[in-house]
């Protein structure tokens, strides 16, 4: 299974508790595949691993700025 992140961009968290919450993507990692994202929690830039299936594709989210 391959991601189509890669470091730097933006990605939209889709399940599980920090669904909606946009993050840059800090990391990559295939072998577990988990990303590492940077969100904003409480108003504090924080650090989250998020499962590559917990993540929408990311033209989903060219299509939601576009809304």
């Amino acid at each position: 299974m391959s991601v189509p992140y890669y470091e730097g961009d933006d990605a939209l968290v889709t399940s599980g508790p920090l669904a909606g919450k946009v993050g840059k993507v800090m990391k990559v990692d295939e072998t577990t595949h988990m990303v590492t994202l940077v969100v904003d929690i409480f108003d504090r830039e924080t650090l989250v691993d998020v499962d590559f299936t917990r993540l929408a594709e990311p033209d989903a989210l060219d299509t939601a700025a576009e809304l």
